[in-house]
């Protein structure tokens, strides 16, 4: 897990982290910690993060999610989802979480043995986030790929709106045609 902080007094928020970290490690949350103390270190960290392009190697056939859960209900979703995971799709290659955990975006991303599977997981980890009061889509919106998905984090009398303001907004239906509703 990578985790950073912004505050307007550096040696206090130093402190704080520090505390957080170390209660972490003597609560068996996390086995291992670096703290970067100089901005060099902060950007190799991140470069981590940010390196795509080795996970896309690893993870031949990838999948990967843009959703978004409630803040306080993160900490039993990560505990339900890895072992469903192992449960439901077999010789799939690890979870990978991303994201900005405090305003509740996760980037859930694993490897999967066939593009066959990514039919099986979706509904799987859709219906997780749904039972932890998520949503299916956090900062990149719903798009043609996960349309059929919705009505896990929406209703439908909030589908039943969305399609009324549709045909308000757009009574000939010619932007983006056929998209989303």
């Amino acid at each position: 897990m990578l985790c950073g902080s912004e505050d307007f007094d550096p040696k206090q928020e130093a402190g704080l982290f520090e505390r957080i970290v170390s209660q972490a490690l003597e609560g068996g949350l996390i086995a291992d910690a670096v703290i970067a103390t100089l901005s060099r270190q902060r950007s190799e960290l991140w470069k981590i993060r940010e390196d795509s392009e080795t996970e896309m190697q690893l993870f031949e056939v990838m999948i990967d999610f843009d959703v978004s859960l409630p803040v306080t209900s993160m900490e039993d979703f990560f505990n339900d989802v890895q072992p469903r995971l192992d449960e439901e799709v077999a010789g799939h290659l690890g979870l990978h979480v991303l994201g900005p955990l405090g305003d509740g975006n996760l980037h859930l991303s694993t490897g999967l043995p066939t593009r066959d599977s990514k039919d099986q997981l979706r509904p799987l980890a859709y219906a997780l986030i749904a039972r932890y009061g998520g949503s299916i889509s956090a900062e990149h919106g719903i798009g043609v790929a996960i349309r059929d998905y919705l009505h896990y984090s929406r209703s439908p009398a909030e589908l039943a709106t969305m399609r009324l303001l549709k045909g308000a907004l757009d009574p000939k239906g010619i932007l983006n045609p056929g998209k989303v509703i």
